[in-house]
């Protein structure tokens, strides 16, 4: 069903999105979660398509209105929401059926920027940053190192999902991956597409929660639930950090198991983040003489003390892409194939990667 077509009439403002002329659609996809998506005209005047998504799973969604013009503010209904629709600026207001703003979206013509409310407490946007309340600071949507204060509260990894304590969520669905920025400061709410962001169509699920789990049961229906990780990995790991020598290793396993501590599983650093670690360097898949000597056997002597072996590496592509293991492809950075280099050693007995 599309509603709201009188807001195509003479004298109607166009949908802007980052400057250019777009198409705005508005669809239900539960009771709690409206589908909003802003899709730039490309020079057919036909919306842009966005790339095949790797986060979101399949899922029915019904439009309640499309349009790419707006001439009065106009009013639909999703289950029990109520959706407000203003034309300049651009502006989505979401209802509940007493009253109660949800949340009120509004978009910046110009630049494609969207602006929101924060009157409480904000959590998610990922890992790592300051926690309990992410109001206040800016959050560009980048992992990695360069996290503010990064020695108190450790690297970020960006995700674009909001949990406000006042009753919404809003999750951002971004087809090239995290990019933009959030602004939480002076008592607001922003978000600033990056410029290759802009070119894309704006896909917001905005959710309307009554309790905190609603929040997170909307997200796993639009991208799916995650796997059940197996049983080992839910215990006690020990981290270990430079070895001696190969008998370091069998000492540390032996003294867990004499003194009966409960270890399901033990973690080699790669040799760069210690001086001596399992391999030979960073990004070597190569065990390192000094601290294995015989890995087959060292695998195999922790195997019979019950422990799971996990190993540290780092220096993945930085362009590594791909969705599947099972796709083909001749690229050094696509996933398959970055993996596959892994095998010999999962053969050997490695039970993870860290």
């Amino acid at each position: 069903m599309i509603l709201g077509l009188a807001a195509l009439n003479t004298g109607a403002a166009p949908v802007r999105y980052a400057g250019s002329t777009a198409e705005l659609t508005v669809a239900r996809v539960s009771d709690r979660t409206v589908e909003v998506r802003l899709a730039p005209l490309d020079p057919n005047g036909q919306p842009v398509s966005a790339p095949a998504s790797t986060v979101l799973v399949s899922f029915p969604r019904e439009v309640v209105w499309r349009g790419r013009e707006l001439s009065a503010p106009t009013e639909v209904t999703v289950a029990g929401l109520r959706i407000h629709l203003e034309p300049s600026p651009l502006t989505l207001e979401v209802r509940r059926a007493d009253g109660r703003v949800v949340q009120r979206l509004v978009w910046n013509v110009a630049d494609g920027s969207l602006s929101f409310r924060t009157d409480a407490p904000i959590l998610g946007l990922g890992e790592g940053g300051p926690q309990f309340d992410r109001r206040g600071r800016r959050y560009p949507m980048k992992d990695g190192w360069g996290a503010d204060n990064r020695p108190v509260l450790g690297s970020r990894i960006a995700v674009p999902f909001l949990i406000g304590t006042d009753g919404w969520a809003l999750f951002l669905h971004q087809p090239q991956g995290p990019e933009g920025e959030f602004d939480l400061r002076d008592g607001k709410g922003s978000f600033r597409p990056g410029e290759n962001q802009r070119r894309w169509p704006m896909d917001i699920y905005l959710m309307a929660c009554d309790q905190p789990g609603d929040a997170l049961a909307e997200y796993v229906r639009l991208t799916g639930r995650p796997p059940l990780p197996p049983k080992w990995v839910l215990g006690y790991m020990q981290s270990h950090r430079t070895l001696a020598g190969p008998d370091e290793v069998w000492q540390v396993a032996r003294t867990f198991r004499e003194k009966k501590l409960p270890c399901d599983a033990l973690i080699y650093l790669g040799t760069g983040y210690c001086p001596a670690g399992w391999n030979t360097g960073h990004g070597s898949l190569e065990f390192n003489p000094r601290t294995f000597d015989r890995p087959a056997e060292n695998l195999q002597r922790l195997h019979d003390l019950h422990f799971k072996v996990v190993l540290h590496v780092n220096h993945a592509p930085k362009d590594l892409f791909g969705a599947s293991l099972n796709e083909g492809s001749d690229s050094p950075t696509h996933i398959g194939n970055y993996w596959a280099r892994h095998r010999p050693a999962v053969r050997l007995g490695v039970d993870g990667w860290w």
